[in-house]
């Protein structure tokens, strides 16, 4: 990242880490303390409103009450601690990694023993981008997303902070939104990882089912996206997304002979496709693994504007109409 759209370099598009996020997360709620109401009050009132955007998330608030909050970096291993009245906000701190090693349970856990009296409040901190945020609220923590830190930031520079860090980060954070939003200025074409994930989080929205993650294999991966699935009595029947191709696709769950079932959802697929104004075919080769794409769309799903970008709406309309081939074609006999 470089700072060609800045008056000034910014130190953030450097030091990107964990870490780096772990200190502003800190050094914003810091300003909260009622010794720091004269010191800048609009960034006070920004800490204030942080921290009460955080309880809020748990259905709390501080209200009118002055705080004095005490600051904890890796307190037994945990990213970010806040101890303020009778709350413990425990922060899991992510930027593009997600949450592994059923440490979440054991901070909450920890924490919960050290402060007996104190009510315990979990939140999943995400400025990247990920699928699914069930395994996480399972746990008692509440995502606190990049829209909900945006959403507090731009709060206090519309109230005038005229701080360097604080108007450093603030454009840092502006600066990534955009990345994942790109999908939609960009013609289809110029897509890069970040546009992609943008865009299959907001299928995810529109669909209302599904999930998305980077796939790896040999010919350098794909972003990935898979909803619409069926249990059958020797496979799973799905469509997935892999950048711009729309397979549709199986999984086997039972011993079977692999080729004649791949065989049989391919001849199922392509018949029910012929109700549809939509080219299906198989694909350039058959796979012979667990997990196998039967039939594909034989053109980009995504449909586009006179300027070649994205157009949504068609889009999901083309989607949809896969799902209802998919659907039919699980009546086939």
């Amino acid at each position: 990242m470089d700072d060609k759209d800045s008056l000034s370099p910014n130190i953030f598009n450097y030091a990107t880490s964990e870490l780096t996020q772990d200190a502003f997360i800190c050094w914003l709620a810091a300003w909260s303390h009622q010794k720091h109401l004269h010191t800048n009050n609009e960034l006070h009132k920004t800490g204030l409103l942080f921290i009460n955007r955080m309880l809020r998330k748990h259905d709390f608030d501080l209200g009118t009450e002055v705080v004095s909050p005490t600051i904890k970096q890796q307190h037994h291993n945990t990213d970010v601690v806040i101890e303020v009245g009778d709350f413990i906000i425990l922060i899991e701190d992510k930027v593009h990694s997600q949450a592994h090693s059923n440490q979440l349970e054991r901070y909450r856990k920890k924490l919960k023993s050290e402060f007996e009296n104190k009510q315990i409040i979990p939140i999943y901190f995400q400025t990247g981008s990920q699928s699914s945020y069930a395994s996480v609220k399972e746990k008692g923590y509440q995502p606190f997303l990049r829209e909900d830190f945006i959403a507090v930031l731009q709060k206090g520079a519309d109230h005038g902070i005229s701080n360097e860090i604080f108007t450093n980060y603030h454009r840092y954070i502006q600066k990534i939104d955009s990345r994942f939003k790109s999908f939609q200025n960009k013609t289809i074409t110029n897509w890069d990882w970040d546009g992609w994930k943008g865009f299959f989080a907001v299928l995810k929205q529109q669909l209302g089912e599904g999930g998305w993650n980077y796939v790896a294999n040999p010919s350098g991966g794909f972003m990935g996206y898979w909803w619409n699935f069926a249990n059958h009595e020797l496979c799973t029947s799905y469509l997935q997304l892999e950048n711009n191709k729309l397979c549709f696709k199986i999984k086997i769950t039972q011993e079977t002979n692999y080729s004649t079932i791949r065989n049989r959802w391919h001849k199922k697929v392509v018949q029910a496709g012929q109700s549809f104004d939509i080219p299906i075919s198989k694909p350039v080769r058959f796979g012979h693994g667990q997990q196998m794409t039967v039939a594909i769309l034989n053109a980009d799903y995504r449909e586009t504007d006179e300027a070649g970008k994205l157009d949504l709406e068609k889009t999901l309309q083309v989607l949809k109409k896969a799902s209802s081939i998919l659907e039919e074609a699980r009546n086939v006999s």
